[in-house]
């Protein structure tokens, strides 16, 4: 134990997987060190010893300082190994004291000096480096969000280990320190002429999400810290008295029935307002709690108060304008409305409020009590994730295992790569995880896609559409100066001596570009595209490139000299991964969080739906969804039994015929897509999209039940879509299989996902 923290400096400089093993072994060998050797006696009166003892704060201090000096802003990679390691420790070290107040406000102050070191010294160093204000400002809000979010997916991660309430309260309390420390912190940095709390102010979007997973007492005392010429009034009259209506709830919680936050969000759309869940576990299935506050200003229209109400809200928080309050009076028989007009930024005034809060919602329980485990299915579980919002899905994430093994095996190589896959199959989520500083290289995201909200992903996208627009010759180092203000906006690390991972996310967007703009210019082709294809052929033969989309031929243009494409080497791209019988897979994990832990299912079901999803994320969301309101429309009891595979080969024969998804309003988006791409619009200037639409069609009507043919069969299917293409049928289902379009299997093609088979199967071509 005495040199546990030598050893820690020396894992510290292995390579993340290794040293994520030995930072588990060496943690181990000290938990079975602090065992006591003989029976412990404790007396009745006995008091027990305060933790965590000085050492351990120290410990955390010296990793804190760790990531400032060498892994500041390394959020997937350092910040996570290091933030899991201190939550973990706090939880164990303090789990048999019955305080814990004045050691969670000990770190809760480091983490708030850590917090106001890196974002200072990040704005410095952009600001160094000559990047513009508007990009350091949006990276600085942006890095503000990653690490909460941090916090938070790990406080995720351990909410399924509690078990009792104190556990609960002990969880609770230990991130909302660790939020409290970062967030003050931030307010305290100096942004040039802003002061972080006017950042905060100015970017609320960034953390107020984060608020919902804090306590009363702590995010009381963190709105009191904003100066008044920055202070979120209606955010504290709205927000702080619910937060401490939880506290009081909680605090009647006992044994092994408890409370706890699970989700968070500001709900899109106006007026601004945060939808609060927290869960109570007092029986199966587990009761949900909603509270929406709406904070942008008094609330004028009723009609939102009934929105939120209709969408199972528990109670509503808002201050009312005198016609919204008329209103709520007529309710008479819905007490759910909070009027928090007269809260003012007073301790008291939040208690107070609280009161009424809290007695709201035990007016609710009380009418729910005993309904819940008897009752059918009357809520779609699936629908409320959420699909369409990427803020809010940040708490929905799983860690994709198989994607950062395809990176490792590359890492150390260079030249261009191509990884391509269906719309919608959670590459962009994925990667944009993984941008950070490896053993080996920096990996830095960029997006053809304009992001309005994170500029620093469209440097790329911004500098090449500039050295179109201006049709002068670009300079000699153009593209390696391009990249090195890619990693100094991504990362805030120099990139001297290190490797650059530089993946161009919708790539297909970049050589259009290229292709639109030379068409009928041919002085841009020698003034521009091609020094840049070029340029980017000498940037990868010392790091790699790595291209990302749906099509593996987008890069053909410019043919006769484009140096480009014959290096280009195709990948496949794995979706979420699952082996049968697996209750832990990147799919089932994936399931978990789609379904909430109030739908219960054996691993026979979670095989079954991978066989008609194959891991696709959009489709299964999609998939479950309908299957939710079949399960409701069936009146099946919830909390009575597990879904199992019988239950979803019934589901299957009931809504997935082939009349049964023309009619469906789940799979819009795809069969919308799918027409599209049989469109003759598509055959003329997406040849390779037209091709694959059309073998999966083809395949659909012709074997409707099994959606499997012979290669045989499969060679005279494709000879016609293949020649659209300009390839031969085997070139086109190769190029399909590394996109997963297509699976080979025993002889057999199909569709690499059969739900999408189904779906090509159901649609008419587009006319145009």
């Amino acid at each position: 134990m005495l040199v546990s923290p030598d050893l820690e400096v020396l894992i510290a400089r292995f390579l993340p997987k290794r040293k994520k093993q030995l930072t588990v072994a060496l943690e181990n060998a000290l938990a079975i060190a602090k065992r006591p050797t003989l029976p412990t006696v404790v007396r009745a009166n006995a008091q027990p010893a305060p933790t965590p003892l000085p050492t351990d704060i120290q410990l955390y201090t010296k990793r804190l300082d760790e990531l400032r000096d060498f892994h500041i802003f390394q959020w997937a990679t350092y910040y996570r190994d290091v933030i899991g390691y201190i939550f973990k420790n706090l939880l164990s070290t303090l789990k048999n004291t019955d305080t814990w107040h004045s050691e969670l406000e000990s770190v809760s102050n480091d983490f708030a000096r850590h917090s106001n070191e890196i974002f200072s010294q990040g704005y410095r160093y952009l600001a160094n480096n000559k990047i513009s204000d508007e990009v350091a400002l949006i990276k600085s809000s942006n890095g503000l969000q990653k690490f909460l979010d941090v916090i938070i997916n790990i406080y995720i991660a351990n909410r399924d280990l509690v078990n009792s309430a104190k556990d609960a309260r002990l969880t609770w309390a230990t991130t909302s320190s660790l939020l409290v420390g970062v967030l003050r912190g931030y307010g305290k940095t100096a942004f040039g002429a802003l002061s972080g709390w006017h950042m905060l102010r100015l970017n609320s979007r960034s953390w107020i999400p984060a608020l919902g997973f804090l306590n009363g007492s702590d995010a009381t005392s963190l709105l009191q810290d904003f100066p008044s010429s920055a202070a979120p009034a209606d955010i504290f009259s709205a927000v702080a008295p619910t937060l401490v209506a939880f506290d009081q709830l909680s605090n009647k919680y006992h044994g092994t029935r408890f409370l706890l936050p699970r989700l968070s969000r500001v709900a899109a759309g106006q007026p601004s307002r945060l939808e609060i869940t927290v869960t109570a576990f007092e029986n199966v299935p587990v009761r949900d709690i909603i509270v929406t506050c709406f904070f942008d200003g008094p609330l004028s229209d009723s009609r939102f108060l009934t929105d939120a109400i209709n969408q199972r809200a528990t109670a509503v928080v808002a201050k009312l304008s005198t016609a919204a309050r008329e209103w709520a009076a007529q309710q008479g028989k819905n007490p759910k409305v909070i009027d928090v007009s007269d809260v003012t930024a007073r301790v008291d005034d939040a208690q107070n409020f609280a009161q009424i809060i809290r007695a709201t919602i035990e007016a609710e329980i009380r009418a729910d009590s005993g309904l819940q485990s008897t009752q059918s299915f009357n809520r779609n579980y699936a629908r409320e994730f959420p699909l369409e919002d990427p803020d809010f899905r940040r708490y929905f994430l799983v860690e994709r295992h198989s994607v950062k093994r395809l990176l490792d095996q590359f890492q150390t190589e260079t030249g261009v790569h191509l990884w391509c896959s269906v719309r919608r199959s959670g590459k962009t989520t994925a990667v944009s995880n993984m941008a950070d500083v490896t053993g080996h290289a920096v990996v830095v995201v960029q997006t053809m896609d304009h992001q309005s909200h994170q500029l620093e992903l469209n440097v790329l996208e911004r500098r090449v559409r500039e050295a179109l627009q201006k049709r002068i010759p670009i300079a000699q180092d153009f593209f390696s100066n391009v990249v090195r203000e890619c990693v100094i906006s991504s990362v805030s690390i120099e990139m001297a001596q290190m490797k650059v991972i530089l993946v161009i996310d919708e790539y297909e967007t970049l050589f259009g570009l290229i292709e639109a703009f030379t068409k009928d210019d041919i002085g841009l082709r020698y003034l521009v595209a091609q020094p840049l294809l070029s340029q980017m052929v000498s940037f990868a033969t010392a790091n790699l490139l790595i291209l990302m989309g749906q099509r593996p031929d987008a890069h053909y243009v410019l043919a006769s000299q484009n140096q480009l494409s014959p290096l280009v080497r195709q990948h496949n791209f794995p979706l979420f991964e699952h082996h049968s019988g697996g209750n832990d897979t990147e799919f089932s994990q994936f399931l978990r969080r789609v379904l909430t832990e109030k739908m219960q299912f054996a691993p026979s079901f979670v095989d079954a739906v991978y066989q008609e999803t194959s891991g696709h994320p959009y489709l299964t969301v999609n998939l479950m969804v309908d299957l939710c309101d079949w399960l409701i429309e069936n009146h099946v009891e919830e909390g009575r039994s597990q879904l199992d595979a019988a239950r979803f080969a019934a589901f299957v024969r009931d809504r997935l015929s082939q009349a049964m998804i023309q009619r469906s309003p789940h799979y819009t988006f795809f069969q919308t897509m799918l027409g599209d791409y049989l469109s003759e619009r598509s055959r003329q200037q997406e040849p390779w999209l037209y091709a694959m639409a059309s073998v999966l069609h083809d395949i659909g009507k012709k074997h409707p039940k099994s959606f499997s043919c012979t290669i045989v069969n499969y060679q005279h299917l494709a000879q016609t879509a293949s020649r659209s293409a300009r390839l031969t049928p085997d070139q086109l289902l190769s190029s399909g299989t590394m996109s997963n379009f297509l699976r080979v299997h025993d002889g057999h093609v199909a569709p690499a996902i059969r739900l999408m088979g189904r779906l090509a199967a159901s649609v008419v071509p587009e006319l145009n």
